[in-house]
């Protein structure tokens, strides 16, 4: 039979509310008193009621992580960092897999509403989603968004500067003298994904160069869409010197597709990605690709939530925090 705070109230000979107090580290008992409490609690072994305790403090002390591709190594990294500092910060998380699904997206934010969570971090499927996500999450539940800055009406968002991670990823290309490149990349529309083909872009601009519309390739985000848009442009003729991928995962479907053709990696054709997921440093890969912090970006997630729920800072602070990407050059530039 579970021990309650009566029960250790009985044993101490200290009133409920006292107990209560100590237990729950609230202002009103003395040091001498709340030492004996816990004491008290240890010996008994005492698990306090989650559900009763959510109850009156209004908190469940959980949060929703909703990211679109669990598959995909950029985002467990993602999740590593929200569950540390949850876990350091007594907060459970439930993890939840969009898998580039609006529908499912909001089925999910139904889920974690329904489950009383204490706020939000997502990876959204589309910017058009943002809207429709703080409108079925309510006014008063604290959302952080993660890899877009360009979105209004939720208490954070958290980014890197694509436009500048794809500039300088480019320019360097640009600089070992390949001139023709292609852009493969995700879904337009979303933001990440705009940035990083402004960066693109901005870069051939400084150098003198035009960007060819018919190397411009919207393949999705998966491995598959990098290795069939990579066959697309080699059937179609259409040639690069150089493929600067949205993504890493992109980026390995390229370099497969180039491999598999025959095609050296980087002497006939040079490859670049975006993310530094784990895989792209490994021997055989070894890509050249744009860091982006993904444990920091969700520890800083769970940071920033939690100063909501704690109230020190505001739930409708619309706070923007863009960090800075770095180059890192491999064997496949």
């Amino acid at each position: 039979m579970s021990v309650t705070i009566k029960d250790i109230a009985e044993k101490a000979n200290i009133s409920y509310p006292s107990v209560s107090r100590a237990l729950s580290g609230k202002p009103g008992v003395s040091s001498k008193t709340r030492e004996k409490v816990l004491k008290i609690a240890k010996e008994m072994n005492y698990q306090p009621n989650a559900l009763a305790r959510s109850l009156v403090q209004k908190r469940s002390s959980t949060i929703g992580l909703i990211i679109p591709d669990i598959l995909n190594p950029y985002f467990p990294e993602i999740a590593k960092g929200v569950e540390d500092e949850a876990h350091s910060k007594n907060l459970s998380v439930f993890l939840c897999n969009s898998n580039w699904d609006g529908n499912r997206e909001e089925a999910y934010i139904n889920q974690l509403i329904t489950n009383r969570v204490d706020g939000i971090i997502i990876f959204p499927t589309s910017p058009g989603n943002i809207s429709e996500i703080r409108r079925i999450a309510g006014r008063n539940l604290p959302i952080v968004i993660l890899g877009s800055s360009h979105v209004e009406d939720v208490s954070v968002s958290i980014s890197i500067d694509d436009v500048l991670g794809a500039k300088l990823s480019v320019a360097h290309l640009l600089n070992k003298n390949y001139k023709k490149l292609a852009f493969i990349g995700g879904t337009t529309g979303l933001s990440s994904v705009e940035d990083r083909l402004t960066g693109f872009k901005r870069a051939h601009e400084k150098f003198g160069l035009s960007v060819e519309k018919k190397m411009i390739v919207e393949s999705g985000f998966t491995f598959d869409s990098g290795y069939n848009a990579m066959n697309d442009l080699l059937d179609k003729k259409l040639v690069p010197d150089a493929v600067f991928s949205e993504n890493d995962v992109i980026a390995l479907g390229v370099i497969q597709a180039l491999r598999t053709r025959g095609v050296r990696v980087p002497e006939d054709i040079a490859v670049s990605g975006f993310d530094d997921i784990p895989m792209a440093s490994m021997a055989g890969i070894d890509l050249t690709t744009v860091r982006q912090p993904k444990y920091e970006m969700g520890k800083m997630a769970v940071t920033e939530l939690y100063s909501i729920l704690m109230g020190e800072s505001d739930l409708n602070i619309n706070k923007r925090l863009v960090l800075e990407p770095k180059l890192i050059i491999r064997k496949t530039s």
